[in-house]
C-alpha cells in the first residue's frame, strides 16, 4: 500500500511514462499510416491497436488513422480502406498534417459524467 510519498512518486512516474507512450503510439501510428497509404498494408496498424490492449483508448487511435489513413473498421477488425483524396501526390503532405494532429488531439477524451447523489 502506498503512502504520501510514495503516491506523489507513483503520479509523477504516470504522467511521464503517460507523455512517453502516447509519443510512441504517435510515432508508431505515423508509420502505419505511412505503410497504408504508401503500400496498402494496414497490419502495421492493426498491430498497433493489438499491442495497446484494452487498457488503453484505442478507439482515439484507430479514428486518428482512419483520418489520414487508408484504414477502416469492419466488424472490429482494421481493413484496408481505398481513397481517391489520399493520393502519390499528397502523400507526404497528408501524413505531415497526421503528424501536426495526434490522436490525443484530433479525438478529445470523454468527459467524466459520472454523477453522485
Amino acid at each position: 500500500m502506498l503512502n504520501e510519498k510514495s503516491f506523489n512518486a507513483a503520479i509523477k512516474r504516470i504522467k511521464t511514462t503517460s507523455e512517453e507512450f502516447a509519443a510512441t503510439i504517435h510515432e508508431a501510428g505515423l508509420f502505419a499510416i505511412a505503410q497504408a497509404n504508401e503500400h496498402g498494408n494496414v497490419g502495421f496498424g492493426a498491430r498497433l491497436i493489438e499491442a495497446m490492449g484494452k487498457k488503453h483508448d484505442r478507439q482515439r487511435v484507430v479514428s486518428w488513422m482512419v483520418k489520414y489513413g487508408k484504414f477502416g473498421v469492419k466488424n472490429g477488425l482494421i481493413v484496408y480502406r481505398s481513397r481517391k483524396d489520399i493520393t502519390v501526390a499528397n502523400l507526404d503532405a497528408t501524413l505531415a498534417q497526421a503528424e501536426a494532429v495526434p490522436y490525443w488531439e484530433l479525438t478529445p477524451e470523454k468527459k467524466l459524467v459520472e454523477t453522485v447523489n
